[in-house]
């Protein structure tokens, strides 16, 4: 009795698992589909950067602002070459303003060197 009940529970772990991964793999879609229909794009900067772990890998904080309004979101990546406070050109969905992501982790580098190139 006892092993067919603990065979339940394990089933019952496995699905709840499943659709747990399948409820975030639809996110992340729904998501980059809202980037890719009609986004914008504008600047950002690094407000932390990750230097990563085992429970927690590489990744870097971002914050932007659209019509006044300021926003935040993570996103994976190593930008250990960056400092805090840089700034990043940031893709953002025109739907939803909150949907966000780095476009060009180097803008700023890049804008630096084209102003020393016109002088």
């Amino acid at each position: 009795m006892w092993i067919k009940s603990k065979e339940k529970l394990a089933g019952f772990a496995i699905v709840f698992l499943i659709i747990i991964l399948l409820a975030s793999q639809f996110l992340t879609e729904y998501e980059e589909d809202k980037l890719l229909r009609n986004s914008k794009t504008t600047f950002g900067y690094i407000k932390k950067i990750y230097h990563g772990a085992p429970k927690s890998p590489k990744h870097g904080d971002f914050k932007y602002n659209v019509g006044g309004k300021e926003y935040e979101f993570d996103q994976p990546g190593n930008y250990e070459a960056l400092k805090i406070g840089d700034t990043v050109l940031i893709e953002y969905a025109i739907a939803d303003h909150s949907v966000a992501r780095v476009v060009d982790k180097y803008y700023m580098k890049k804008y630096a060197y084209l102003k020393k190139i016109e002088k």
